[in-house]
């Protein structure tokens, strides 16, 4: 299975089916990666979009965008949302609990999301709120060649 496939099956399985839902790939390069963690790691992000960015939101946008470094060292994956955006919290966006306020959740998802990838993956994770709006995270995670 590639990336792209993967990630197009978990937005079947989350009923992300409403909401445009793109994914691109410049890359072929053939690496281990931990899929199960990964698959994790997008359904929680698809989660958190589906139930904060897009709530009231007919028409959402998802995009991932899946590159590496130009020494394809690292796989660079760029995952953006339309939705909401969270521009005023992002400092405390993988705090656990952080989302309590909205009682639509736990407030575990990013927090989740960091230790898997920081933690499991010994990658980086980055949130940006674009001016157009949305959220964008940009994962790094180093690349170990099959």
């Amino acid at each position: 299975n590639t990336l792209p496939d993967i990630i197009d099956n978990i937005k079947h399985v989350n009923k992300a089916l409403q909401h445009e839902f793109l994914v691109v790939s410049n890359t072929q390069i053939k690496a281990k990666l931990q899929i199960s963690i990964l698959t994790q790691v997008f359904n929680q992000l698809i989660t958190n979009t589906l139930q904060h960015g897009f709530s009231n939101l007919e028409s959402g946008i998802i995009k991932v965008f899946i590159t590496t470094d130009r020494d394809n060292s690292r796989l660079i994956i760029k995952y953006s949302d339309n939705g909401k955006g969270n521009s005023s919290n992002l400092e405390k966006l993988y705090d656990p609990f952080s989302d309590q306020q909205s009682k639509k959740g736990l407030g575990l998802g990013t927090f989740i999301i960091y230790n898997l990838i920081v933690q499991n993956m010994n990658g980086f994770i980055e949130a940006t709120s674009p001016d157009e709006g949305g959220l964008m995270y940009k994962i790094t995670l180093p690349i170990e060649p099959c």
